[in-house]
């Protein structure tokens, strides 16, 4: 290689015949050469054409911090969909209420039964309503959530509130029969509201207490022993569904959570993957082309050269290499400075790619 005592870049192009290999060394200027996936702690710094280390920066950082507080929107989000679930227990309210009517009809008058069953089925068709406008919206913002929650709060309320009006049997009769049916449908309707409004403890609690706090009470003030032992066994068993809704929200609050981030991790690792692909592409780039022009670097020049002589060799044909060097280059730097240069040295680097074939292969040897 030919250097001369004025300060210079040197760039140099190997030329080889057309052939079966056509293409071939363009290839082999982007082959991998088996670098190790890494990540990018710091800047990596390269050379400019005077020789000075300036930083390149790496890509992003592939490190990710799950957003906690996107999370918890999404569990609440959630919650307030499942209160939107699935209608089966929505729909058993007017057909228990039906069914009551029907056995209570001895006990108060037609018209009021008929009154409080149409209640009823209002108050479920208004929710079905909101429940199909829900899940038109869905999914829904931030801002949503806390509205949606309050209408199937409002919902629900409003139905155990009706259901509520059914303790007032203590008031009509004193038939039994007639109060153990009663509290045997309302246990039952609470039972029903564990699964349909738990996952929403305000909504739960708005539903089973207007629906129980009525009997319970009309039995506590009766003055009759029997009368509060029932009061109290009512109360009783409301605390103990009141205690099963609390752990099952809590199971539900969990379980969402645990699912919601191993989603939010799965994202973040296929993004990770993705930025280390990219660091290792730049990696490889590094390793193989110089940064300021583009072109191969002598590595790659040394390689071609090699694979171009066995070919030769093998074929019985020649190739050709020329060296060049930008004369007074040094001067240029000088007098005009470095980003002047590194200017230069990018046009003449592009002319040279112009001007060649794709089998042939341009690279920069050295800085100065």
């Amino acid at each position: 290689m030919l250097r001369s005592g004025t300060s210079r870049d040197s760039m140099a192009a190997t030329r080889s015949r057309p052939g079966p290999r056509k293409g071939a060394a363009s290839r082999d200027l982007g082959s991998p050469r088996g670098h190790a996936a890494v990540s990018l702690p710091a800047p990596i710094n390269v050379e400019d054409n005077a020789g000075a280390q300036r930083p390149v920066d790496p890509p992003a950082g592939i490190a990710r911090v799950v957003d906690q507080s996107a999370i918890e929107a999404s569990v609440e989000a959630e919650r307030v969909r499942m209160l939107f679930g699935s209608p089966a227990v929505l729909l058993l309210n007017p057909v228990n209420a039906s069914l009551l009517a029907f056995v209570l009809s001895n006990v108060y008058p037609v018209w009021i039964l008929m009154l409080w069953v149409a209640l009823v089925g209002a108050s479920v068709a208004v929710r079905l309503f909101d429940r199909y406008r829900f899940l038109q919206a869905w999914p829904i913002g931030r801002g949503e959530v806390a509205r949606w929650a309050r209408r199937a709060t409002i919902g629900t309320a409003l139905t155990g509130g009706l259901w509520g009006l059914s303790g007032s049997i203590v008031l009509m009769t004193r038939d039994p029969a007639c109060h153990v049916f009663v509290t045997f449908v309302l246990g039952g309707m609470m039972a029903g509201s564990v699964l349909q409004s738990a996952s929403y403890l305000p909504a739960f609690f708005a539903y089973s207490s207007l629906a129980i706090a009525p009997q319970i009470t009309l039995y506590l003030l009766q003055g009759e022993r029997a009368s509060a032992t029932m009061g109290v066994l009512l109360a009783a068993y409301a605390a103990v569904v009141a205690a099963t809704g609390r752990r099952l929200n809590r199971w539900i609050r969990e379980t969402l959570r645990l699912r919601i981030e191993q989603t939010a991790l799965v994202g973040a690792l296929e993004g990770e993957i993705g930025e280390n692909q990219r660091a290792n592409e730049q990696l490889r780039r590094l390793a193989r082309f110089d940064t300021l022009t583009g072109l191969a670097n002598r590595d790659v020049f040394v390689d071609n050269v090699r694979r171009a002589i066995a070919d030769a060799e093998r074929r019985g044909h020649g190739f050709a290499v020329l060296y060049l060097d930008l004369d007074h280059f040094k001067d240029v730097n000088d007098t005009l400075g470095h980003p002047i240069g590194d200017q230069l040295l990018a046009m003449v680097a592009e002319r040279l790619r112009n001007g060649v074939q794709e089998t042939d292969t341009v690279a920069r040897f050295s800085c100065d």
